[in-house]
């Protein structure tokens, strides 16, 4: 005969698991959560809503859904997915200042961080959300931001209008000097007067070019050369210049094998100006030694003259509108361009001058330039393996 009570299981000595609603973190949440600052929100490991505040309630709406859209992307988180990932992974998930159309239809700039939680000793982690909302404080930026580019927009404005100002000044004089010769039958002189008025036309359509080539410098794409190729292109295109200032330029590149492709037509213009500046720098002759290699991952290119050398602080030479030139010579603009267009290849330039007399230019540029994140996607974590810190319980 059966007998139920002979084949009946032990009962068990595991600890009964404690109602989630009963969860002291939830009671905490449900007395203090709406006077906190922050939206705060709760989920189960099988991304089961257990507690959204407030804040929360506004961020992601009050229903199961996660209604958080990501602004200039259209590739949005699947947020199920993430809160899975750390329930299941025990991984945090963090979405540094992201802007954001939230549930109330209200855009908002976000800081997202999902952290593994874990609810009670016998469940598996749940996922904890803390959104803080940086609108005010991105607003203030944007606006500090935008008062600095106009007071910089009016300085250089204020340096345009000095730097057109003499050559205008001087064409118009030039021209009504020919009209009153043409006038007076005196023309023994107009081709003088007519001369001088054209190179200040052109002084300004030289400013004017370069101030245009300054305003475009934006990134763009473009086929990238060999590095030695476009030194040596450079050095190519400077030729005339240099054998005419009788200036020797000695190239000494390293493996063209080991050298990566980069830059494109924006690095030989910087290479162009460099060789150009440093004969300008050697007008009664001399030698521009140009090197290249490869150091701890970056692409060092080194122009080296033994020109005039450079005033005590080299920085004032990267701002726009500086020159060491003649007046007439230089607009000023060439290195902050060269600045701007290194600046994007992730890059620096620097210069020195020589123990021995001259500059030297280095151009330093990463092999692997960091890849930005992409709207909506979470910053770089910490590998597990180096990653020490718990879960929080």
């Amino acid at each position: 005969m059966y007998n139920a009570s002979s084949t009946a299981k032990p009962a068990s000595t595991q600890p009964t698991p404690e109602p989630l609603a009963a969860n002291p973190l939830i009671l905490a949440l449900q007395a203090i959560g709406d006077f906190l600052p922050v939206a705060i929100a709760l989920w189960d490991a099988s991304q089961k809503p257990l507690y959204r505040n407030r804040l929360a309630e506004r961020f992601l709406g009050t229903d199961a859904n996660f209604k958080i859209e990501i602004v200039g992307t259209t590739e949005q988180p699947d947020w199920i997915e993430q809160l899975r990932i750390v329930s299941q992974k025990g991984e945090s998930r963090i979405f540094d200042t992201t802007r954001c159309i939230c549930a109330d239809s209200i855009a908002r700039s976000l800081d997202l961080s999902f952290q593994p939680l874990r609810l009670n000793k016998t469940t598996q982690y749940g996922a904890l959300l803390l959104a803080q909302d940086l609108s005010r404080e991105q607003d203030l930026e944007n606006q500090v931001a935008h008062s600095a580019g106009l007071a910089a927009v009016g300085r250089l404005a204020a340096r345009v209008a000095h730097e057109l100002n003499n050559p205008l000044d001087g064409s118009l004089r030039y021209i009504n000097l020919a009209r009153r010769a043409i006038e007076t039958g005196q023309t023994g002189k107009l081709d003088e007067y007519l001369g001088k008025s054209s190179a200040g036309m052109k002084r300004m359509a030289e400013i004017i070019s370069d101030l245009l080539e300054f305003s475009r410098s934006a990134p763009g794409n473009e086929d990238d050369r060999n590095v030695n190729w476009i030194v040596e292109e450079a050095i190519h295109m400077m030729r005339e210049a240099s054998d005419a200032n009788e200036v020797i330029i000695a190239a000494c590149l390293g493996d063209e094998d080991r050298m990566p492709s980069v830059g494109g037509t924006k690095l030989l213009q910087v290479c162009g100006n460099l060789i150009r500046n440093a004969i300008d720098a050697m007008p009664d002759g001399g030698r521009l030694t140009i090197t290249s290699g490869i150091v701890e991952s970056n692409i060092i290119i080194r122009f080296e003259d033994t020109g005039t050398g450079l005033p005590a602080d080299t920085e004032q030479l990267f701002k726009p509108f500086h020159t060491t030139k003649k007046p007439g010579k230089g607009t000023g603009l060439g290195l902050a361009i060269c600045r701007e267009y290194i600046g994007q290849l992730g890059g620096t330039i620097a210069a020195a001058n020589n123990p021995s007399g001259g500059a030297t230019f280095i151009v330093s540029i990463p092999m692997h330039p960091p890849e930005q994140p992409s709207p909506g996607q979470p910053s770089p974590v910490a590998d597990e393996s180096t990653n020490t810190k718990e879960p929080l319980q």
